[in-house]
Order: C-alpha cells, then structure tokens, then sequence
C-alpha cells in the first residue's frame, strides 16, 4: 500500500484511527460489489420525482431541488451505499484491530507517511471475514 498523497504526518490521533484513514481507499474499493452499479443505473432509468422535489418539498416543506434526482435513482444510490456500508463496518473494525499489531518501525511509517506494510489488507480481509460471520 502506498504512501497517501494528502498525508498530514506525526498528528496526535490514534494509530488505529491512522490505519483506518490510510486504508480507507482500498477498504472502499474491496467493499464495492458490481451489481450495487446495476442497482444505481437500473434505479436511474425509472422515472424520477427530481424535476419538481420530493413529496415532502412539494407539500411546502422544504426546498424545490431542480437538479435533485429523487425517485427511484435516489433510493437505489441509497440501497448501493447501504450495500457497500454493510462491507465496509466489517473491514474497518479488522483494521483498527489489527494497528495494534504494527511494529515499531511499522508504526512510524504509518504515522509520518500513511504508509502500511504490504501484509496489512490481506490480514485484514481475512479477520474482518471472521467479523462477518461472528454477527450473522
């Protein structure tokens, strides 16, 4: 896993909390699956309330949102995210556990680069594929 470009080095925040935000981009790539696209772009093909808001703006409750898909694409976004959130919990929480595993030298790349050693993601893959199935 490489160095993080937008890295803020040696900040006082937990190493667990430094895994998490260094991992974060593949841990959102491993949680994605192909068919929460087919939910978006189905969803998105149905017609949408966008033109004129929501039920609730159109009843005078809120703000008319002309660019707002609403309807069905709004819904399916949300049943996608919903989807990959379910994945990623899972993959965050091996992650922060798994910090406490670093070594020393280990710990000091994290810190001053966002740097994880190359057997970080595996590891964690598999420990939050024990996660997933202690909460079925």
């Amino acid at each position: 896993m490489g160095a993080n470009r937008e890295w803020i080095p040696n900040r006082e925040v937990a190493d667990s909390a430094l895994a998490v935000e260094s991992a974060l981009p593949d841990l959102q790539r491993l949680s994605r699956r192909w068919y929460q696209v087919v939910i978006r772009v189905l969803g998105g093909l149905s017609t949408p309330a966008g033109a004129r808001g929501t039920l609730a703006n159109q009843q005078g409750s809120g703000p008319t949102y002309f660019q707002h898909a609403g309807g069905a694409a709004g819904v399916a976004g949300d049943l996608a995210r919903d989807m990959r959130d379910q994945r990623l919990a899972p993959l965050k929480f091996a992650v922060s556990e798994l910090a406490d595993e670093l070594s020393p030298a280990e710990r000091r790349a994290l810190r001053e680069r966002g740097e994880l050693p190359e057997w970080f993601l595996p590891r964690a893959q598999e420990r939050a594929k024990l996660i997933r199935k202690q909460l079925r």
